[in-house]
C-alpha cells in the first residue's frame, strides 16, 4: 500500500495536471481521461481521490485559495514598501504558476459571481483580508474601497503583476529564456513602487515629468471624443457584446449572435468562415479606429509623458464612448497569444512609438521588454479600471479622476515619495 506522503503527492499532481490545461486565461473543457494521461496513471486511479470532475475543480479552487492566501497572511501592511519581501514572494508564486494566474482571470471573466466567492474564501482564510485597517467591504457581491487611493492601487498591482507573469509566460514558452530570473520577483515590486523612473534616468527618453493640472485640463480637451466623431456601432458587434453580457465568453456561439440580429446562422458565415474569424475581425476593426484616434491625439503631445497621459486618456474616452467593446476584449484575455496578434488589423504609424528604442533594457528583470509590450501594459490599465468601475457603477467624474491616479502610479510607482 502506498504510504500517505505518496497519496498526498498523486492527488497534487492531478490537481497540477488540471491546472495545466489553463494555458491561456481560458476554461478549457478537459476530461478525467486527459487529466489521467498527463499524470499517467488510469482514470480508475483518479476516483480514489476525487468522487467526479465537480470535485476535482473543486480541489483546484481550494488549492488557488489555499495558495493566495498563505502569501498574503504574510504581508503586514497595505504599503508595498513595507511588504516588499512578502509581496515580491506573492509574485515569484504566481510566475511559477501562471496556470493558476489563467484559471483566476478565466473564473472573473466568465463568472459575475467570482469575485465575490474569492474574497470570501480568502477573508476566511486571512481575515486581515477585510479587516486590516478597515479598507475593504463587500456589498452587492462586489469588493468596495473606502479610500481611492488603495483602489487604484490595487487596480495597477494587479494589471502589472498579471502583465509581467504573462510576458514572462511567453518568453519561457518560446524557449527565450529557461526559467524565471533568481531576482524577477524583487524587481518586479521595485518596478511598482518607482514606475517608469526605475528603467530610466533623466535625460532618457522614457523618463517622464510630471504635467501641470493646468496642461492636464488642457490634455483632456484634446482627448475627448465628440458623440458625432465616432461611426456608427457594426451591428454585428453589438450583438456579440450581447450575447456575451447574457451568456459569458465561454457561452459565444454563431447561433446565439445571429438570434439576437433576428438573422439566419447561414447569412453570418457569408461574411464570416467560423466564430473565432467573426470575434477577431469585429476586435481587430475597433482596435484599429481607436489607435486611429490616439495617432491623432497624440501629434499635440510635446514630450513622452504627455504621449502616455494622451494614450491612456484617449483608451479610457473611447470605451465609454464604446462600453460594448468591454466585455468583447475579455475575449482578447481568454484567447491564445496568436489569436491576440491576429487581431491587430491595419498597421497605423505613431510618431512616440517609432520614437521608442525597440527594446528597454530592465536590469534585474533578466530579459529585454519591447517597447511595445510596454505600451500594452499601459493600455491595459484604463481597461482594468473601467471594468471595475463599471462593476461598481461609477460615474465619468469619478472614473477619469482615477485614471489620474493611474497615470501616475505609471510615472512615479506607488511608493510613498
Amino acid at each position: 500500500m502506498k504510504n500517505e506522503a505518496s497519496e498526498k503527492s498523486t492527488k497534487q499532481q492531478i490537481i497540477d495536471a488540471a491546472f495545466s490545461f489553463c494555458d491561456a486565461p481560458r476554461l478549457k473543457v478537459f476530461s478525467l481521461s486527459e487529466v489521467a494521461a498527463k499524470v499517467g496513471i488510469s482514470k480508475p486511479a483518479i476516483y480514489r481521490h476525487f468522487k467526479n470532475k465537480d470535485a476535482l475543480i473543486e480541489a483546484m479552487e481550494e488549492c488557488l485559495y489555499d495558495s493566495i492566501a498563505l502569501h498574503l497572511s504574510q504581508i503586514e501592511s497595505d504599503r508595498l514598501e513595507k511588504s516588499k519581501v512578502p509581496f515580491a514572494r506573492l509574485i515569484d508564486f504566481f510566475a511559477q504558476n501562471p496556470c493558476y494566474v489563467n484559471y483566476f482571470i478565466a473564473k472573473l471573466s466568465s463568472d459575475c459571481d467570482y469575485e465575490k466567492k474569492a474574497f470570501e474564501a480568502l477573508k476566511e482564510r486571512v481575515p486581515t483580508v477585510q479587516e486590516k485597517e478597515n479598507m475593504l467591504a463587500m456589498e452587492d457581491g462586489l469588493v468596495y474601497y473606502r479610500n481611492s487611493d488603495l483602489f487604484c492601487k490595487h487596480v495597477f498591482c494587479g494589471i502589472t503583476i498579471f502583465f509581467l507573469v504573462k510576458i514572462l509566460e511567453k518568453l519561457i514558452a518560446r524557449g527565450k529564456i529557461e526559467k524565471a530570473p533568481e531576482n524577477f520577483a524583487d524587481k518586479a515590486v521595485d518596478f511598482m513602487l518607482n514606475g517608469l523612473h526605475e528603467i530610466s534616468r533623466p535625460g532618457d527618453f522614457l523618463y517622464v515629468q510630471n504635467i501641470s493640472e493646468k496642461r492636464m485640463a488642457e490634455l483632456d480637451s484634446i482627448c475627448s471624443i465628440g458623440t458625432d466623431y465616432l461611426p456608427k456601432e457594426d451591428r454585428i458587434f453589438t450583438a456579440l457584446a450581447k450575447v456575451i453580457e447574457e451568456h459569458g465568453i465561454n457561452g459565444i456561439t454563431v447561433e446565439k449572435i445571429a438570434d439576437q440580429l433576428n438573422m439566419a446562422k447561414s447569412s453570418l458565415y457569408e461574411y464570416f468562415d467560423n466564430k473565432n474569424q467573426l470575434v477577431k475581425k469585429l476586435i481587430g476593426k475597433e482596435m484599429n479606429l481607436l489607435r486611429t484616434i490616439i495617432v491623432e491625439n497624440s501629434a499635440d503631445a510635446e514630450n513622452f509623458g504627455e504621449y502616455i497621459y494622451i494614450l491612456m486618456r484617449t483608451e479610457l474616452e473611447y470605451f465609454l464612448m464604446r462600453p460594448s467593446v468591454i466585455p468583447i476584449c475579455g475575449w482578447l484575455l481568454m484567447t491564445s497569444d496568436e489569436t491576440a496578434e491576429e487581431t491587430e488589423g491595419e498597421e497605423v504609424a505613431d510618431y512616440w512609438i517609432e520614437k521608442m528604442p525597440e527594446r528597454i533594457d530592465i536590469s534585474g528583470f533578466g530579459y529585454p521588454l519591447k517597447s511595445k509590450m510596454l505600451l500594452g501594459w499601459i493600455g491595459c490599465l484604463p481597461v482594468g479600471l473601467l471594468v471595475q468601475a463599471s462593476k461598481r457603477e461609477f460615474d465619468t467624474k469619478k472614473t477619469l479622476e482615477y485614471l489620474k491616479y493611474l497615470f501616475n502610479f505609471v510615472v512615479n510607482g506607488i511608493g510613498e515619495k
